[in-house]
């Protein structure tokens, strides 16, 4: 979030293995001779999201939009695999298992946004809360019937957004630790790159 934030490119490993495969080619001298759009990281990678709620249109929209962007759709909420539930209200079997598993439950507005801005959103400013539902007592005899509020109905769903579902990074690293694998064994005694290959950049992972 901080790199898109100061709009700093997230790019996949392969634009590194890339960048030094062409290098030892000849057929580049710096790193901007390669489109690094052609490796940005897709919005949704590490991403397993299911809905509930939505009308079958929208279903299938958020379908699409899923894959295209790198992310994996799933019909089924399944523990330890689902990462992100779309919720249109928060209520049903799927909103209250999503809870107790630490899935994050998210407004159709946070996948959209995260289109829209071109990385994935900050789950904790679009998480979903029941709202608290006031229960009227029957009127009685006494004069002082009253409306009770039913205590703490909110409190049940809420999410600690800082803990982070391990299957994002479980998702996560299953797609990279190859990728990162050839790059740690690469001999680069037996290679030479131009000096400049990288001149200039700041590289983070």
């Amino acid at each position: 979030l901080v790199a898109a934030n100061l709009k700093k490119p997230i790019l996949l490993p392969s634009w590194i293995k890339t960048l030094w495969e062409k290098s030892q080619e000849k057929k580049i001298t710096r790193y901007t001779d390669i489109n690094m759009e052609d490796f940005k990281c897709p919005i949704f990678l590490g991403c397993i999201i299911c809905v509930t709620g939505l009308c079958g249109l929208d279903r299938k929209e958020v379908q699409q939009l899923t894959v295209k962007h790198g992310g994996q759709y799933m019909g089924q909420l399944k523990m330890n695999e689902c990462t992100h539930l779309i919720v249109q209200e928060p209520k049903g079997q799927k909103y209250e298992c999503a809870k107790r598993w630490n899935v994050h439950c998210v407004t159709t507005q946070w996948f959209f946004d995260s289109i829209e801005k071109g990385f994935c959103q900050d789950e904790s400013i679009y998480k979903t809360e029941p709202r608290p539902e006031a229960k009227t007592m029957p009127n009685s005899s006494t004069p002082t019937s009253q409306i009770n509020t039913i205590d703490n109905v909110s409190n049940i769903s809420n999410i600690n957004a800082s803990c982070v579902s391990e299957s994002i990074c479980n998702s996560l690293n299953s797609k990279l630790e190859p990728t990162l694998e050839n790059l740690e064994n690469l001999d680069v005694s037996a290679f030479q790159a131009p000096e400049d290959l990288l001149d200039g950049c700041r590289i983070y992972l």
